[in-house]
């Protein structure tokens, strides 16, 4: 134990490295697996009961990484870009039409979009003007931590209201569904829900059909780019209200909506070059008052 901090043996030289208990898995921090000298647990020469594998300490530590960097991946849209999309929507089956417009106008994760059934969106011949996710079905919701989640409800503004009824008229008529219960993007092959791999193939061909590329390998835009242009667009709405941006997607820490909103340079440039002139104004200001006086 050095500066009560667990050590760890490297393989080839063994040497002891520190690193503190947040790293490791609770199983090892507590000291379940011990390994000395001879590498064998238990084995002669164990300096501590908190001793554990190279391979755990570096595992543990790339899951502490990826953690605590900045939110990686996909882009939020542009409002040209966004626009772009939608003039391009018209080119696609209703169903794709509809699940873009849902995914745009509603922050939905694609997981969450794709466990919903007709009866979440669907009753009395119309659809419903709000739609919830079912705790189980949200990021987290089947965890050990389950009990922090609450179902997401969102409501349908007039774009994705209009969006699904063209969508499931033209599948069920104005009859409705037989069976209410049969998922909302069903797939044409098997039957079953829509995957999430068929999904990231449908949003990256609407993006390419609006010229915006997202072509594998560039990292710039994706399934997620639809999330975080609604955070981006809820952001706005908002006057930068970010507290009500945070409910609006459902977020836990206010810290997770922060990382959907990155602050764009030329931004600060700009507030930064307007303190000069709003000084200036101020001064003139207080120049006049004096000679009025």
């Amino acid at each position: 134990m050095v500066g009560g901090m667990p050590q760890l043996w490297g393989p080839a030289r063994r040497r002891p490295v520190t690193r503190p208990h947040c790293l490791l898995p609770r199983n090892q921090a507590m000291g379940a697996a011990t390994l000395g000298n001879s590498g064998r647990p238990g084995g002669q020469g164990t300096r501590c009961a908190e001793t554990v594998t190279w391979e755990a300490a570096r595992q543990a530590s790339a899951r502490l990484g990826a953690h605590l960097r900045a939110m990686p991946g996909t882009l939020a849209l542009t409002q040209e870009q966004e626009a772009a999309v939608r003039a391009t929507l018209a080119q696609f089956p209703l169903r794709d039409q509809a699940l873009a417009e849902l995914l745009l106008g509603s922050g939905y994760r694609v997981t969450e979009a794709l466990s919903l059934s007709v009866a979440d969106v669907w009753a009395v011949g119309r659809v419903k003007p709000r739609v919830t996710v079912r705790r189980a079905q949200m990021k987290g919701g089947r965890s050990p931590w389950k009990r922090r989640v609450t179902a997401r409800s969102v409501p349908l503004n007039s774009r994705v209201v209009a969006a699904l009824e063209a969508y499931l008229f033209s599948r069920f008529g104005s009859a409705g569904p037989a069976n209410s219960e049969e998922p909302l993007f069903p797939s044409r092959s098997g039957g079953g829900r829509l995957s999430r791999w068929r999904v990231n193939q449908i949003v990256h061909q609407v993006l390419e059909a609006a010229g915006i590329d997202s072509r594998p390998g560039t990292g710039q835009f994706g399934t997620h780019s639809l999330r975080k242009t609604f955070c981006k667009s809820v952001y706005r709405l908002s006057n930068n209200d970010l507290a009500l941006t945070r409910i609006a997607m459902s977020h836990a820490s206010i810290q997770t909506t922060q990382a959907y909103l990155p602050i764009a340079t030329e931004d600060v440039d700009r507030i930064v070059m307007g303190l000069g002139a709003q000084e200036t104004l101020e001064t003139a200001a207080q120049g006049a008052r004096r000679k009025g006086t």
